[in-house]
Formats: C-alpha cells, structure tokens, sequence
C-alpha cells in the first residue's frame, strides 16, 4: 500500500495548494479543515502521515493529534503552524515532527518523505 498523508489546516487554499503539490510529486493527499472532518476522513481511509495545523476552529491541533494517535499508534504527525508554539508542548519522538509556516514546498516534501519513509 503507498504511503497516503491527511492535511488538517482550517486555511483551504494552503490544503488545497498542499495536497495539489504532494499529489504532483506521488504521494496520495487528503485534506480536512477542522477536527470533525478530519476524523472522520480517518476513521474511513487509512492514513500514514498527518501534517497538522496547531490552530483549527473546532479543536486545539495537539489534542486532536494525540486523539488520533490513540486510534492508530503507526501513525506519524508532523506539526505545520504559523502560531507560536513552545516546542516543550509538543510530543516528541520519531513519530512527531514540527515545522513553521512557511516553510519552502521542497523542505516540506523532503521532511514528509524522511517521515513516511518506515511505511514506504
């Protein structure tokens, strides 16, 4: 099975530009804009790699991706916020990686391959 990301960010046309350019380059991409959403489009299709707004509408980013994590321990998560937040609160560990907007397009795939490269 190739390795497929889900991207949860309330800003649409930074998860529409997202999952356009994943998909351009071989990776299967999803998107969601709030945690309702986003669980639901998990619960149904299997999903290796979540990137993660730290601020969505409905749900605190952190407390949605340790939700998710509960449902399926394999997956990865990578942090993507423009907001201020102190690494300290973040998880840690080779699961969890964290980047802040904006990040240039090809930094972001090469950290998203290194992360999906266990499931590849």
């Amino acid at each position: 099975m190739r390795a497929r990301i889900l991207i949860i960010d309330d800003d649409k046309d930074t998860a529409a530009v997202l999952k356009e350019y994943f998909i351009e380059n071989g990776i299967p991409a999803d998107t969601a804009f709030d945690g309702r959403s986003a669980v639901k489009k998990f619960d149904r299709t299997k999903h290796h790699l979540l990137i993660v707004d730290v601020n969505l509408p409905d749900i605190d980013g952190l407390v949605l991706a340790r939700n998710l994590k509960q449902k399926a321990g394999g997956v990865k998560i990578l942090f993507l916020t423009g907001s201020v937040v102190r690494r300290s609160m973040l998880p840690s560990g080779r699961d969890y990686g964290f980047m802040e907007k904006p990040v240039p397009p090809g930094v972001l795939l090469n950290e998203v391959k290194a992360m999906l490269g266990v499931c590849e």
